[in-house]
């Protein structure tokens, strides 16, 4: 953290010694904070005052968007949030504090995509939560930590198959989670072709999907993939993937 904030720190005085003696724009706002540009909106740095005259944002621009350390602060002084934009768009490690300089989130990013760890953090310090996401796709591998540093279990996703071919001439698939919740959203995949393919959203009525697969739909393979995301009591989505074959 302390590391972080050191960055930020020298990114700020190295902006500020770079621009020395370039014109400089004012523009006053109407809930009386004002926006100061360095150079020009195409190369250039622009940063946002508060009320109080307090340094609230320094963005560096290239072409009109952001591209370099976008820094934001608290009132007080101490990073709310650091992030290198390229482009406009997220390039690094995007880290968040709470006022008190305590970091609170961190999330990694490629091309503006979340990809690679996405971490959230008590006021303590201690990790509250922690989730892979790959070009912003998550794994399904989501942790998360009561304030003493327990795993806290994730719901299950329940399926069963029931192959009704002799009678009614189909699968009869349902999902459930464990314990049961009756909000959540389910999807399914089938046949498999790649993993790139969309989902078909399915519908969750008390608690419980239901999908049918007639003989005349069903693949060579035989393989669905199904995938439900519900809320977690931290506000997470949380995926629980699974397949299942009919036979």
């Amino acid at each position: 953290m302390k590391q972080v904030v050191k960055t930020a720190l020298f990114v700020a005085f190295a902006m500020l010694l770079a621009f020395c003696g370039r014109d400089v724009k004012v523009k006053y706002l109407s809930d009386g904070s004002k926006e100061l540009l360095e150079g020009t909106m195409i190369d250039g740095i622009k940063r946002v005052y508060g009320p109080e005259d307090n340094l609230t944002m320094i963005i560096p621009l290239k072409d009109s968007l952001p591209n370099g350390m976008v820094i934001s602060y608290y009132s007080n002084g101490k990073v709310r949030n650091i992030v290198k934009a390229v482009k406009g768009v997220k390039d690094s490690t995007d880290v968040s504090f709470y006022v008190t300089g305590v970091k609170s989130n961190e999330t990694n990013y490629f091309l503006g995509k979340k990809n690679g760890d996405q971490k959230e953090f008590y006021p303590s310090g201690k990790l509250k939560s922690v989730q892979t996401f790959k070009m912003s796709m998550s794994n399904g591998d989501l942790k998360e930590y009561t304030m003493q540093g327990e795993l806290i279990p994730n719901a299950q996703l329940i399926v069963e198959v029931e192959n009704k071919l002799s009678t009614w001439n189909e699968f009869v698939i349902t999902a459930r989670l464990y314990p049961p919740t009756k909000k959540f959203r389910l999807y399914r995949k089938y046949p498999i072709i790649s993993e790139t393919q969309p989902y078909t959203k399915v519908e969750v009525i008390n608690g419980v999907g239901r999908i049918e697969i007639f003989r005349t739909q069903l693949e060579e393979s035989r393989k669905m993939e199904i995938v439900a995301i519900y809320k977690t009591p931290f506000g997470n989505d949380c995926k629980l993937p699974k397949q299942v074959v009919l036979k």
